[in-house]
């Protein structure tokens, strides 16, 4: 456990205490060499299937798959 969760009080909150037990091996996720074109095509899919204009399953796929094109495009 960390100092700053342990400060802010994470550690005895019910929602956020998971999280801190797991700071200890946790792994960052990477998004490679093209950070800005993954995360703006995931947060605009996340987004749309969040106000239900699409499945999840569908939308983390088109962004996958405009991910790749853009990277083969940017390579």
């Amino acid at each position: 456990m960390n100092y700053c969760s342990i400060f802010i009080g994470y550690h005895q909150d019910s929602l956020r205490s998971p999280l801190v037990a797991g700071v200890n091996y946790a792994t960052p996720w990477q998004v490679g060499q093209y950070p800005s074109a993954i995360m703006n095509n995931f947060d605009n899919q996340f987004v749309s299937a969040l106000l239900g204009q699409q499945p999840l399953k569908q939308a983390m796929l088109k962004a996958e798959n405009e991910d790749n094109r853009q990277i083969k495009a940017m390579d």
